[in-house]
């Protein structure tokens, strides 16, 4: 266990959590997808109203993700012409890129039909990715595949693989995942000098994983662990 909290109904999400992957801002304001849409809350599930110094409300994309399930999100603190925007996916679909009241931006196609099968997106910032807009992690591609990096080009409307991927941790069914940099452990003591991405495999049991440039292999992270109004105490977790 992670952590744990009562279930606080998200208006349009009223009587399940139904929530896959999610983004922050990262001022503790976090988005998630789900069947119907994209929702808002804070660090203690409450619904918010403010998400990146914008005004946001609940949305369904205005692009092709917006008739499926909006399964994989990555925020872009830049996109949008520095409003912030998100990157939408489900599985094999097309990448869909929209403003934060869903408006449509861009939608990236897949470059093949088992090019990528997202469950999971995250932003890698350009100062760091190499290139102008900076690039998105896809968990996975293909198919219960690799963690695989794809260049954003705007102008031309694609996602281009960069060359660099990491193997997942197990062979089950690729889940969420984030990029951090750099990482502090649960302890309070700096986890990696550059940045990793944390990764979800839904395996038997689900693992939690980190790997990137610091790491030879994955690293046992130390997670805060805890319930809601319980004590919390640190974790380790591969």
């Amino acid at each position: 266990l992670v952590a744990s909290w009562d279930q606080t109904p998200l208006t349009p999400v009223s009587t399940v959590w139904g929530l896959r992957d999610m983004c922050d801002d990262g001022a503790g304001n976090f988005a998630g997808g789900y069947e119907g849409g994209v929702v808002f809350f804070d660090l203690n599930g409450n619904a918010v109203t403010t998400f990146a110094g914008q005004t946001v409300a609940p949305f369904v994309s205005a692009g092709p993700i917006g008739t499926g399930t909006h399964r994989a999100l990555a925020f872009d603190p830049a996109g949008n012409g520095g409003a912030g925007s998100i990157f939408l996916g489900d599985f094999g679909a097309d990448i869909d890129e929209v403003a934060l009241d869903g408006t449509l931006l861009q939608t990236y196609p897949n470059p093949a039909s088992d090019e990528w099968s997202a469950y999971g997106l995250a932003f890698m910032p350009a100062s760091v990715a190499g290139n102008a807009e900076g690039s998105i992690w896809v968990n996975s591609a293909p198919n219960v595949g690799d963690l695989k990096e794809y260049a954003i080009d705007r102008t031309a409307g694609t996602l281009t693989a960069t060359g660099r991927a990491y193997p997942r941790a197990t062979n089950g069914s690729q889940g969420g995942i984030d990029y951090v940099e750099p990482s502090v452990d649960g302890r309070g003591g700096v986890a990696c000098d550059t940045w990793e991405l944390l990764a979800l495999d839904q395996s038997t049991p689900d693992v939690i994983y980190a790997i990137g440039p610091d790491w030879p292999g994955y690293f046992a992270r130390d997670l805060l662990a805890g319930t809601s109004g319980g004590p919390l105490a640190n974790e380790d977790f591969q």
